[in-house]
């Protein structure tokens, strides 16, 4: 007996031992699945974070974006009117926060600080400011004028329309219906003001500026903005080949490096100088001329009257005889000499020549011969400036005398036997 108990009892406490194992094992595994369902709605619940994260970071920045663009477009816009344009976006941000469990409260406090501090632009303005105290000044001057290209954007212009149109601008005013289809064919002054008549009014200048090589496209931005298919280099570039196209010429961007030197040169280079002492000698030895002339007819109440004319001119004494004249004569010619006219030939040589005439007709020839060599000097100055800017403007630079005398045509009247260059080199011929 004692010894089937002991059996009995001890298979009574292995069986419970492994019934307390089987129990244990089973908590184990429950307490594992719960562990790694709580891991995974964790996780679950980390990504949703993230995700809400992600969504108010990009509405934030949508709103930043929103309120820094319509300042710049709306420059004198209140906090009231930039609020009001956000707040559809400010809408979705504070219900994103309200279901992520944030307090939208504090959202709104951004927002709201958002809207009432200066935009990036005016910030970096006054630190610049704050560097160069008279750049204020300096974008005074051009703040009417972009105002006025802002006020054309806005009211429908578009520039790559108008580039791809051929400067056809539906707000520009229509152009006079020519009176008869036998009517002139325009000049290329007329033809390129036509073009830039179909731009915004803040484009025309720095088109035709860009087209005369007196500015250089590249400083312009070449990025593409949003909703662009062109950057504004580009469009400013394909205007201005469309505007040199209508005078006529052809603009080429890659030459402008040396094209531009050679405009400046004859602005105010030593092009410049050499052709204003050849304006000015035309001029005074035309009126010389006509003294002379008067002498020769002894029409002295005629010379009377020019000769105060010279008076004027040359601020010198009035001549008041041929040999008057004479001297005036030979001092016009030696200025424009000194002035960068040395073509006409030595001064004390040129001095001699005139003092060497007996009579007015003499002094008459003597005059037509150095107008003669000014207008091959100009004309030589015409072919050096057509070759190196590829432009068919040189008349500009004469005056109204010069153009007379050598029978130039005004600009805006060259039908092509001046300007335009189509019927070959422009004859230098003094009219008689």
């Amino acid at each position: 007996m004692p010894g089937g108990l002991g059996d009995f009892l001890g298979g009574a406490a292995k069986g419970f031992q492994a019934e307390q194992q089987i129990n244990n094992q089973a908590n184990y595994q429950q307490q594992t699945l719960k562990l790694q369902q709580q891991q995974q709605q964790n996780q679950q619940q980390r990504e949703l974070y993230a995700r809400a994260d992600k969504q108010r970071s990009d509405l934030m920045s949508n709103i930043s974006d929103t309120i820094e663009q319509y300042r710049i477009a709306h420059p004198e816009a209140s906090a009231a009117d930039v609020a009001r344009i956000v707040a559809p976006i400010k809408a979705v941000t504070l219900k994103l926060d309200q279901s992520a469990g944030r307090d939208p409260s504090t959202t709104d406090a951004q927002i709201t600080a958002m809207i009432a501090q200066p935009s990036k632009a005016v910030t970096e303005a006054i630190l610049a400011r704050a560097k160069d105290p008279y750049k204020s000044q300096v974008e005074a001057l051009t703040v009417e004028e972009k105002r006025a290209e802002i006020a054309a954007l806005r009211q429908g212009t578009n520039l790559e329309r108008v580039a791809a149109g051929g400067g056809n601008n539906s707000n520009a005013p229509a152009s006079a219906a020519p009176s008869n289809a036998s009517a002139a064919p325009p000049t290329p002054d007329q033809a390129g003001d036509k073009f830039l008549q179909g731009l915004p009014p803040g484009v025309r200048d720095q088109v035709q500026a860009i087209a005369e090589y007196r500015e250089n496209p590249n400083n312009l931005p070449s990025r593409i903005a949003k909703g662009a298919n062109q950057s504004q280099r580009e469009l400013y570039v394909s205007l201005a080949e469309q505007y040199a196209a209508a005078r006529g010429e052809q603009y080429d961007q890659s030459q402008f490096a040396g094209r531009n030197k050679a405009v400046t040169n004859f602005s105010a280079g030593k092009e410049a100088t050499t052709v204003k002492s050849f304006n000015v000698l035309v001029d005074h030895l035309d009126v010389l001329k006509d003294a002379t002339d008067a002498l020769g007819n002894g029409n002295i109440q005629a010379f009377n009257t020019i000769k105060n004319a010279i008076a004027a001119q040359s601020g010198e004494a009035a001549p008041t005889d041929f040999n008057g004249v004479k001297e005036l004569v030979g001092d016009e010619i030696v200025k424009a000499v000194a002035g960068g006219a040395g073509a006409l030939g030595d001064r004390d040589q040129i001095k001699a020549t005139i003092n060497g005439a007996n009579s007015p007709q003499q002094l008459q020839s003597l005059i037509t011969k150095y107008q003669k060599l000014a207008g091959s000097q100009l004309s030589g100055l015409r072919q050096q400036y057509e070759s190196t800017t590829n432009r068919k403007d040189f008349n500009k630079f004469l005056n109204p005398r010069t153009k007379k005398l050598f029978d130039q045509p005004d600009d805006k009247s060259d039908q092509g036997g001046g300007m335009s260059g189509t019927s070959g080199p422009v004859q230098w011929k003094v009219v008689q």
